[in-house]
């Protein structure tokens, strides 16, 4: 790390420059993501961690707790994976187009139902 004050001991620059090969080999992020998007565009209420998709809206005489928390956060993910759907099969020469934002959007939806359960 020449120059930036850290000591060769510190084991400082061998992590970091692991840490950017790491995420970027072979597009390891950008794979998972579209694997996790595939995976979802199949998924019914009955898949395994998908139960969210069966939930209804939430009113507004829900109280603010952790419940309340959880099925809002659950909802978006329903949400993103229902239009996303409904786009695709619209249109299914959509894929590559929607790899970007939407896809990542819809993953990252996902994992927070997968994390906070």
């Amino acid at each position: 790390m020449g120059g930036l004050g850290y000591s060769h001991h510190a084991l400082i620059g061998p992590i970091v420059y692991n840490g950017d090969v790491n995420q970027t080999f072979e597009g390891d992020n950008n794979v998972l993501i579209m694997q996790t998007a595939k995976f979802l565009m199949k998924a019914t209420p009955d898949t395994p961690t998908c139960g969210f998709l069966n939930q209804e809206t939430v009113t507004v005489s829900d109280s603010v707790d952790r419940e309340l928390l959880l099925k809002l956060i659950r909802l978006r993910a329903k949400e993103h994976i229902n239009t996303n759907k409904l786009v695709l099969t619209q249109n299914p020469n959509l894929w590559d187009e929607l790899q970007g934002i939407h896809m990542r959007e819809t993953t990252d939806a996902y994992y927070h139902v997968y994390a906070i359960e």
